[in-house]
């Protein structure tokens, strides 16, 4: 028989099964409140993400048309930086490193007698030759070749007597800059921009000519006047009182000096007008700097100055030079440094042996150049003002006619100074010397 259940049993099962149906409810609370936390979490979540592709969108909106307006402000760059090249009065080439014509325009294509579109994309060497003077320049001796090989801007003016020659012009005088572009990887391109110099060549070869022809001119009566002065003074018209012999020696003095600028003229003439003849004989420039200054060496004297000559070491090795081009750079540079220097100061002569060529320098304690002449100092009958008070029969063309015969060899020639402090003149003689030409006149 089953027992009975009680009353109290009745009632404990009764608080048991509400105890876990209170436990059932609590737990079911706790999870759909967790559940609920987990789904305002995610919804914020997403609210957040769907924010931040909403602003990802905008900013992505704005660099694109950032982009689009940087595009447009290009293209009117381009478009300006075209009508701009479009509208150059002088040529412009623009050529890699393989001399292949990249941009040419309108003027450039006009000057050469070409079609832009057909010198477009090919080889400058083959489309354009250089000369200077009569001789045709190798393409490795190029001035675009230099400004690749050096990374350096050249510059040529009419008086430097560069031609260019396509096959749809004749040969014309140019004057041109030549600038690199430089880059992390050395020159890739050479910007050229040149123009036809014929009009100025005409002026300048006349220019010459008359120097030429008003210098031959002014010899003859001169040669009359050296010659009669040169009587008196022998006696061979009598013997000449001191007044007398006083004049006729003034009068030599100032034939002599007007002789040695006709004389300069002539030589710059030849120079600028390619007719100088150069004939280039093996020398030692130790041995030519010591004659020299044996050959200046009285005028020191008189002038109260030391020259003294420093050496090289190692020797400098014999050069195919034009001794008469030498003697004539070497004369007026270390002329000056004995002429402008003060009582008692000194001209030092130093010369040194470099890689590929030698460099001669001479300094002085004279009255040195102001900066504000530096400039100028290689012009034609330049002087400044504190060698024109120091030395006022100068003539301002021995510089000048030095600076011109240095660069015929190839070398460079180059000063410092420092007013009331003295200066120092530099010169470069490359090993390879200077090729012989024949036709022509020597320096006068």
């Amino acid at each position: 028989m089953e027992t009975p259940v009680t009353d109290i049993e009745k009632q404990r099962l009764v608080l048991s099964y509400e105890e876990k149906l209170t436990l059932l409810k609590a737990t079911n609370y706790v999870k759909n409140r967790l559940l609920e936390q987990k789904m305002r979490e995610r919804e914020l979540q997403w609210h957040t993400k769907e924010s931040e592709l909403h602003e990802n969108e905008i900013a992505m909106l704005n660099i694109l048309e950032d982009a689009r307006a940087l595009e447009e402000e290009l293209e009117k760059q381009r478009s300006h930086l075209d009508l701009i090249i479009a509208s150059m009065g002088e040529g412009l080439l623009l050529i890699d490193e393989i001399f292949r014509i990249t941009l040419i325009n309108a003027k450039a294509a006009a000057l050469l007698g070409l079609r832009a579109e057909d010198a477009k994309g090919k080889d400058m060497r083959t489309v354009v030759m250089v000369w200077q003077g009569d001789e045709l320049i190798a393409d490795k001796n190029r001035p675009a070749t230099r400004a690749f090989a050096l990374g350096k801007t050249t510059t040529a003016s009419v008086t430097d007597n560069f031609y260019y020659q396509t096959s749809g012009r004749e040969k014309f005088p140019v004057s041109f800059t030549i600038s690199p572009l430089v880059q992390e990887k050395g020159v890739k391109s050479v910007i050229i921009v040149f123009r036809d110099a014929t009009e100025e060549k005409v002026l300048d070869e006349a220019r010459r000519n008359f120097m030429s022809l008003a210098s031959h001119q002014l010899r003859t009566p001169l040669t009359a006047v050296r010659w009669y002065t040169e009587l008196l003074m022998e006696k061979g018209m009598g013997t000449l009182n001191e007044a007398q012999t006083k004049f006729v020696q003034q009068i030599a003095g100032g034939a002599s000096r007007l002789g040695d600028t006709i004389n300069l003229l002539l030589s710059i003439a030849r120079v600028e007008g390619g007719a100088l003849e150069i004939n280039p004989q093996p020398i030692t420039i130790d041995d030519f700097t010591k004659t020299i200054i044996e050959e200046l060496a009285p005028i020191a004297k008189k002038d109260k100055v030391a020259l003294i000559l420093n050496e090289p070491v190692p020797s400098i090795p014999s050069i195919s030079i034009d001794p008469a081009m030498l003697r004539e750079v070497m004369t007026n540079i270390v002329g000056n440094a004995i002429r402008y220097s003060r009582e008692k100061g000194t001209a030092t002569i130093s010369l040194a042996a470099g890689e590929k060529e030698a460099t001669v320098s001479v300094t002085d304690t004279g009255i040195g150049i102001p900066a504000s002449a530096h400039a100028r100092v290689f012009e034609k009958f330049f002087r400044a003002d504190n060698a024109v008070k120091k030395v006022p029969e100068g003539t301002g063309l021995g510089l000048s006619l030095a600076n011109s015969l240095v660069s015929l060899w190839n070398g460079k020639l180059w000063f410092t100074s420092k007013e009331g402090e003295g200066s120092t003149f530099y010169f470069t003689i490359p090993y390879q010397g200077i090729q012989e030409k024949r036709r022509g006149k020597p320096l006068a």
